[in-house]
């Protein structure tokens, strides 16, 4: 993904939101037993967020 005005690239958009996304699916996983569908949903919404956070306020 570039942005605009200088054309850099930004794999990934915020490394602490990534981070707090992966502990959110391992914990997930841990609470519901095993369930990937609830982990997986926990995953994509703090990715999610983290992705919405950095393009309102970066």
């Amino acid at each position: 993904m570039k942005d605009q005005p200088n054309d850099r690239l930004h794999p990934i958009e915020s490394n602490y939101m990534a981070g707090a996304a992966v502990v959110g699916f391992l914990l997930m996983l841990l609470l519901t037993g095993g369930s990937l569908f609830a982990a997986f949903g926990a995953l994509a919404l703090i990715g999610g967020i983290g992705w919405i956070a950095h393009r309102l306020f970066c």
